[in-house]
């Protein structure tokens, strides 16, 4: 238990590299029955380990990310590479192209923002709830809740995805930025949102954890901020 944390950076690093091997053709090409067989292994997997004590429960196999999650990146990345052996993609209409574009483009926005979408669905309904008591029932039911939380998902994800793209565009550097900098810069970002994320943004001397990661966030962005001015700067 005490190492499990070990897994959000490597279940998760994984299933990226996952991804990358797919691109590369990993399961594309060679042997038929090479991604069959490989379906199948990790959806047993998954199912030997869930019978073997891992929780049944996706949150709880997500916080932090288990070996049955990671199974079943692989499992997905077989599914994947089926599809793309069967030519799927070739046979799809350019309308439904853009549509799997503009989704698979906002997939990583879900992903991170997914939480906090399903906890504003479930506080509408118990709100409404609430005020309809006869429908509370139906309202908090689990397929209430997934109606509900895709609904909240599908308003809000675009709109926080229009902030992103500002956000970055402000922070990317132009022509002349030192990388280096802004690389550093974004490490000591990563450090100092980690140790907020495990200790929370308090600044107090009781909390050196959390008050580390504070200032180490701040400083990030104090950096990226002025290596960016200052590469302007050269540039007039």
């Amino acid at each position: 238990p005490a190492w499990r944390d070990a897994n959000w950076v490597v279940v998760w690093l994984a299933c990226h590299q996952l991804g990358v091997a797919l691109h590369r053709g990993w399961l594309r090409r060679g042997p038929a029955w090479r991604p069959w067989a490989t379906l199948g292994t990790a959806t047993a997997g998954v199912v030997v380990l869930v019978a073997l004590g891992y929780p049944v429960s996706p949150i709880a196999n997500y916080y932090p990310p288990s070996l049955a999650l990671a199974s079943l990146a692989v499992a997905h990345t077989a599914t994947l590479a089926l599809l793309g052996r069967a030519g799927v993609a070739r046979h799809l209409s350019d309308r439904t192209a853009r549509r799997l574009a503009v989704l698979n483009a906002h997939l990583l926005t879900i992903y991170l923002w997914q939480a906090a979408c399903i906890i504003a669905a479930i506080l509408l309904l118990a709100g409404i709830g609430r005020a309809l008591p006869a429908t509370a029932p139906w309202l908090v039911s689990r397929p209430g809740i997934m109606v509900a939380s895709f609904g909240v998902i599908a308003a809000v994800v675009p709109w926080i995805a229009r902030v992103e793209r500002r956000i970055v565009a402000a922070l990317t550097p132009p022509g002349g930025a030192s990388r280096a900098r802004g690389a550093s810069a974004v490490a000591v970002l990563l450090a100092g949102t980690a140790l907020v994320w495990r200790n929370g943004a308090v600044l107090h001397p009781g909390q050196p954890f959390s008050t580390a990661g504070v200032l180490l966030v701040a400083l990030a962005a104090v950096t990226l901020a002025t290596n960016r001015h200052s590469s302007g700067m050269r540039g007039s």
